[in-house]
């Protein structure tokens, strides 16, 4: 185990209720440094959501705070936050607006990959590359006609140097980053090519049309002849956890939702005053029975913060055995089980608690300009990304019959149309 990792824990305070957890001393530096940032994003949330604004300040101001470094090594800028603390601080600003959190998700992935699969000198100009401040996202979907075993944008070599050409859906983030990590097929293996966003022949749409995360610039981007470096093209796998990670981050960002909703409801019940001829009491504030709805909509959401950072644990052991390459494929599919688990749940109780907030208030917290809906939203965006009635058959065949989870989670047009037992 990483013993300065293990080293001064201390237990945070709790956050008026959510619950607090273990965290290095060394961590504090960087949640004081994020407080006021996040509460700044929060204030301009809702304003932002309405005029479909991208939240490019709000982006700067928190990778000025070390944020997307929170996983780097202390001597490369970083805070060597283990995988829960990193989990928890993503919460924290998916709470405030998850349309920032999710922009960082493809990011945070690629220092995954940097800190566990890398070669040193690939490692070495990635971690100088990202201290300088450099941003990351991924373009890996691909749209209508996308086949599932390849993909269709293409690196090729011409006169001697290596281009991309292609288009890609769902781009998150890349509008905010300075670095887009393309998945490629070049010759008849896939790739992983790394491309400067101002590169000549990149071209990013924000087009993205989706009823939540409207801001996460979740757009098209195309790629015409883009030159590439040779040294920014990776063959090989990615790192051990990548499905489990990029699954659970979504889990986190929905449990963000969770919290803000919960804790929106619940200042507008305190500050209402109409009340209804057949209401348990003359103040909505102390109705025992709108009481009982925001107390189970806080509830839904404590349970699924709890149930993130309790999967990110399981992540956290497999990052730690990715560290000595002692990482066993049952221990990654276990991982990817327990994050399994949690999606299910998760996604239940945020849409639920999302819905029902509207149970404790009145017709006017229809209105537009209260901005309720988005929450849910948001939350009925995120899960949809991966459909949880595969991920829970998938559960229930490795508890009946022990089949691990089958890899990678890939989504396009079968190459052959026969219908598979």
């Amino acid at each position: 185990m990483d013993t300065d990792r293990d080293a001064n824990t201390m237990l945070e305070p709790e956050r008026g209720g959510w619950g607090g957890g273990f965290q290095r001393k060394g961590i504090r530096p960087l949640v004081c440094a994020m407080e006021p940032i996040v509460q700044r994003i929060k204030d301009g949330a809702m304003s932002r959501e309405a005029s479909r604004m991208l939240p490019f300040d709000e982006m700067s101001s928190l990778s000025q705070t070390g944020f997307p470094l929170a996983r780097f090594p202390v001597g490369s800028g970083g805070h060597n936050a283990t995988l829960p603390e990193l989990f928890g601080l993503v919460i924290s600003v998916a709470e405030a607006d998850p349309n920032v959190a999710q922009a960082l998700r493809s990011h945070f992935g690629f220092v995954e990959h940097i800190l566990t699969v890398a070669d040193e000198e690939r490692r070495d100009l990635w971690e100088e590359r990202l201290s300088s401040g450099d941003l990351v996202a991924g373009a890996a979907t691909e749209g209508c006609g996308a086949q599932l075993d390849s993909f269709g944008t293409t690196l090729d070599q011409v006169e001697g140097e290596w281009r991309l050409n292609g288009e890609k859906a769902y781009a998150t983030g890349a509008l905010f980053a300075d670095w887009i990590e393309v998945e490629a097929t070049c010759g008849h293996q896939g790739v992983a090519v790394m491309v400067h966003r101002s590169a000549e022949g990149v071209v990013l749409r924000d087009d993205w049309g989706g009823v939540g995360q409207r801001t996460s610039a979740s757009g098209t981007v195309e790629f015409c002849d883009v030159l590439v470096e040779p040294k920014d093209i990776v063959h090989g796998e990615p790192f051990p956890y990548f499905e489990s990670f990029y699954q659970l981050f979504l889990l986190a960002i929905l449990a963000g939702i969770g919290r803000a909703a919960s804790n929106e409801v619940a200042a507008m019940l305190a500050s209402r005053e109409r009340t209804f001829s057949h209401g348990s009491s003359v103040l909505p504030r102390s109705d025992p029975q709108l009481q009982q709805v925001v107390g189970e909509v806080r509830s839904s959401a404590y349970a699924a913060g709890a149930l993130v950072l309790h999967a990110s644990q399981a992540l956290e052991r497999v990052y730690q055995r990715s560290l000595t390459g002692s990482a066993s494929r049952e221990m990654i599919a276990i991982a990817d089980i327990e994050v399994g688990q949690a999606q299910r749940v998760v996604a239940d109780l945020v849409l639920s608690a999302t819905t029902r907030i509207f149970d404790a208030l009145g017709g006017s917290a229809t209105l537009r300009d209260r901005g309720l809906d988005r929450h849910w939203r948001n939350a009925r965006t995120l899960v949809s990304h991966n459909p949880v009635a595969f991920k829970t058959r998938i559960i229930g065949d490795y508890a009946v019959n022990g089949a691990l989870p089958p890899e990678p989670w890939r989504v396009g047009v079968p190459a052959s149309k026969e219908t598979r037992n």
